[in-house]
């Protein structure tokens, strides 16, 4: 390499050669313009990654290499020859997985015609941004949406989302469904349409809201809202009227065309889609079916009869198994006198279903009738297990199997696996009319009471599963189970008041808590709890009442205010309850750590807390306040007693097998170091985190890991490995769709700036900013750009604005032990303490006020004010 080039010259020669700009330069090998122009300038010495990569992109020869990268990272080495004219190979693009644009379930059965009213609709999305697919229910008005969005996939950059509705009894419940398909989460403090509105403000995508005449008013009060203020947003809604908002395009599902009445012609008949369909349905069930000129007319009047309906033709082609077509049909005109008398155009829909239902519920026997009444109490399928212990007989547990499979024959039961388990459910058009059999029959309550029991037992055995080393499968089975749940707990709290039973619907929620907790469902799960303490019987000094209070306060974020949690505390004391009270103190320590900022009071309840799950052995609860009790150490800054702590909740969970609580021990850990500056140390236990999160702890804990293991890294000085962790982090957060990837943008700033890049810093410090701000990872997003922009403040010699920034930080976020003291807290001291010695005490403590009394807004609007990088 000549004597009288630097590396950056020589880069910049080579680059200029082969016609590549910075930024192109920059696009190839995966970094910011600012590291290809600072090592251009010569500012910057390459990493020796930055080196290698350097050589692939510049496609150096092999014996060059070596040669190449010491004299990139300012080692001796034999020269190499002046840059010359060549082309540079375009390096591959690593291929990606395709993203899930869609969750469309996979049809098991054909579709069978109905090509013009596919046509019809994907036009009406042409030209309206709602078509509300009406009809009466089994014309197909799903299936026709669903086979309508599957055609359209690839026109939506963000995805196809179908919302089902059938399961949801509280019309409060549609805002969650929608978020729930498209997993955006609850956050405290703020309504769950104002999340969705957010996240979809921008986005090109489609909705389907399926069977939304139960929740109609809800519904349109939703789709409206999401409509006016997001203007890519389109929606197809189904269901028995239209939503009524102005826009809306209304589509009539029709029935499958008829067989002309005039032709016996088999050619002619064959090409009715209703014959069509119910051959192809018959075939299914006795294969080697086919249509013959024998059978043909029955299949036809069949088809007549029942108007081209697709479920009721699919309930008539079930009964082929058993029936000849000739009997089938002539059943057919004794049970629907209605539908062939008359104008069939002037009957009501609901009465061609109830006929329909009604023939089909004649075909079965007495034990077959009991069974689909019972299994009505059911929302969104049930397990085998529910099915015996809510259904059968006191002497018949035994036969609900037999009577379930004879029911999945005959297409009345849908059957699906799950996992290793088999799950059944209802049509929801067959749920309906099963349940108002079971209210004739007098036993709604009384079947609606098993249900309560059987879910709130199942409740209390999953919120002990979830404590333990089954915590994975207990997940997966309460989310399977989720609308049961809810179910159970709506007819706890609704029921007529001889049966009403609010204090299980409570039992429930708070034996649910650790689901609520891993799933970010707190909304939800307080609501409930609102709804009992409302009632009369929650205003009563009874131990479910201190339950309501102690969920309602930590499920609800009531912040510092310690009302409810005091009056539960009294109320576990009067009656004993020593588990109930630890959690309580639990609660209250920590008002009085974050709030109050009354350690020694926090310590107190922590001891007593401590105790109480010592004497009734409760090994979870102890955990849990070994964390607490380590946080608190470490917000007083007694580091050996926060790390002993800490590791005794780790060993406590380990031996429990709670790895949810087990990787967060291990996460504190590290953020005990990362505060006494060992940052190799909490690389260590971040990583570890990490590590339990990517075997299925989900994308939030991935998230979570992935930033706590980058902030140990850019501590410890190694910035292009920090970047690429935040870089995936933020990938993670683009696919997933669920949050602002606030905290990712601004932890890249921190890296910039730490690099000595104050512009790009800033420039990312102010993105940042301008990301949506709710909880926990924005709020943190918030900290670390405001303690950035105050460090950018000091090196640019404005001492007065850091003081304000830094006292805005203090001020609004309350460094509190939790994952908003990092990166943030690690260099805070130290930027208020030079501030301070700039200034002198008297105006630093000015302007640290006036940095403290800003709100939140004013405290990012003044930071977004001024540019530190400029000095000004």
């Amino acid at each position: 390499m000549p004597d009288n080039l630097s590396f950056g010259q020589w880069l910049k020669r080579q680059r200029r050669l082969l016609d590549l700009t910075q930024e192109e330069l920059a696009t190839r090998l995966g970094y910011a313009v600012t590291t290809v122009r600072r090592v251009e300038a010569d500012e910057l010495r390459p990493s020796k990654a930055l080196a290698e990569k350097l050589a692939d992109v510049l496609a150096l020869p092999s014996d060059e290499r070596d040669a190449f990268v010491r004299f990139a990272r300012g080692e001796r080495g034999a020269p190499l020859p002046l840059p010359q004219r060549q082309a540079v190979p375009t390096p591959p693009v690593p291929s990606a997985p395709p993203a899930i644009r869609h969750n469309l379930p996979i049809q098991l059965s054909s579709f069978i015609g109905r090509e013009r009213e596919m046509d019809r609709v994907q036009a009406l999305l042409d030209s309206s941004r709602l078509v509300t697919l009406t009809g009466v229910g089994g014309t197909g008005k799903t299936r026709l949406a669903l086979e309508v969005a599957s055609r359209l996939v690839d026109r939506y950059p963000h995805g196809v989302w179908l919302v089902e509705l059938a399961p949801l009894m509280d019309p409060a419940l549609v805002p969650q469904a929608i978020a729930t398909a498209l997993t955006v989460r609850d956050e405290a403090g703020r309504s769950l349409l104002a999340a969705l509105t957010d996240y979809l403000r921008e986005k090109r995508l489609l909705l389907i809201l399926d069977n939304c005449e139960h929740l109609i008013e809800a519904c349109a009060q939703v789709v409206e809202s999401l409509l006016r203020v997001c203007p890519q947003l389109q929606v197809v809604a189904t269901g028995r009227e239209a939503l009524g908002l102005v826009g809306e395009t209304i589509f009539q599902a029709p029935s499958l065309s008829l067989p002309e009445r005039e032709t016996v012609l088999p050619e002619r008949l064959a090409q009715s889609e209703a014959i069509r369909l119910f051959v192809a349905r018959a075939a299914a069930v006795q294969p080697g079916f086919v249509a013959t000129s024998e059978n043909l007319p029955s299949i036809a009047h069949i088809c007549r009869t029942l108007d081209g309906i697709p479920l009721a033709l699919e309930l008539a082609a079930a009964r082929v198994r058993s029936l000849p077509v000739a009997q089938i049909a002539a059943r057919i005109d004794d049970r629907f006198r209605l539908l062939t008398g008359g104008s069939r155009t002037a009957l009501s829909r609901q009465r061609t279903l109830q006929g329909l239902m009604d023939w089909s519920y004649g075909l079965l026997t007495e034990a077959e009738r009991t069974l689909l009444q019972r299994l009505s109490v059911f929302a969104g399928g049930w397990a085998l297990e529910a099915a015996e212990a809510v259904c059968a007989d006191d002497e018949g547990r035994a036969d609900v199997l037999d009577v379930l499979m004879r029911l999945v024959e005959k297409s009345l039961v849908q059957v699906e696996s799950q996992g290793t388990e088999a799950r059944y459910r209802l049509l929801e058009t067959i749920r309906q009319y099963a349940w108002e059999k079971l209210v004739e029959a007098g036993e709604g309550e009384r079947v609606r009471g098993r249900h309560l029991d059987y879910y709130l037992r199942l409740a209390q055995a999953g919120g002990q599963g979830l404590q333990g080393g089954q915590q994975r499968a207990w997940l997966q089975r309460i989310g399977a189970e989720l609308e049961n749940f809810r179910a159970a707990i709506h007819w706890s709290l609704d029921a007529p008041a001889e049966s009403a039973r609010p204090e299980s619907g409570v039992q429930i929620t708070w034996a649910l808590f650790w689901y609520w907790a891993h799933t970010g469902t707190y909304v939800e799960a307080s609501r409930y709890l609102d709804t009992f303490l409302a009632l009369p019987i929650g205003l009563q000094p009874t131990p479910t009442r201190a339950l309501a209070l102690l969920g309602a306060q930590w499920l609800g974020f009531r912040g510092g205010d310690s009302g409810y949690i005091e009056e539960s505390i009294s109320l576990f004391r009067r009656v004993g309850d020593k588990r109930g009270l630890g959690w309580a103190l639990i609660r209250l320590a920590e008002n009085e750590k974050s709030y109050r900022r009354n350690f020694s009071e926090a310590a107190r309840l922590l001891a007593e807390s401590a105790d109480l799950f010592q004497t009734v052995e409760d090994a979870s609860g102890l955990a849990f306040v070994r964390l607490q009790q380590g946080l608190l150490a470490m917000r007083q800054g007694d580091y050996p007693e926060a790390r002993d702590r800490q590791q005794e909740s780790a060993a406590l969970y380990k031996a429990l097998g709670d790895q949810i609580y087990y990787s967060a021990a291990v996460s504190h850990i590290g953020l005990t170091h990362m505060w006494e500056g060992d940052y190799a140390a909490a690389g260590i236990c971040f990583a570890e985190r990490l590590a339990i999160a990517r075997e299925g702890g989900g994308a939030f804990n991935i998230r979570a890991g992935l930033l706590f293991l980058g902030t140990a890294v850019l501590f410890q000085g190694d910035y292009e490995a920090a970047l690429a962790i935040f870089s995936e982090s933020q990938a993670l957060v683009s696919h997933m769709g669920l949050a602002a990837p606030g905290i990712e943008i601004v932890s890249r700033g921190e890296t910039y700036r730490l690099m000595g890049d104050p512009s790009e810093a800033v420039r990312l410090f102010r993105e940042g900013l301008r990301q949506p701000v709710r909880i926990g990872l924005d709020r943190w997003a918030v900290l670390v750009a405001l303690r950035g922009l105050a460090g950018l403040a000091l090196e640019a010699g404005n001492a007065a604005r850091a003081a304000r920034l830094l006292g805005a930080v203090e001020g609004n976020l309350l460094l509190s032990g939790s994952g908003l003291e990092i990166p943030a807290g690690v260099t805070y001291k130290r930027d208020r303490d030079m501030a301070r010695a700039v200034l002198g005490d008297t105006a630093f403590e000015a302007a640290w006020a006036s940095g403290q009394a800003m709100t939140l807004e004013q405290a990012i609007a003044y930071a977004l004010a001024v540019d530190d990088a400029e000095g000004q």
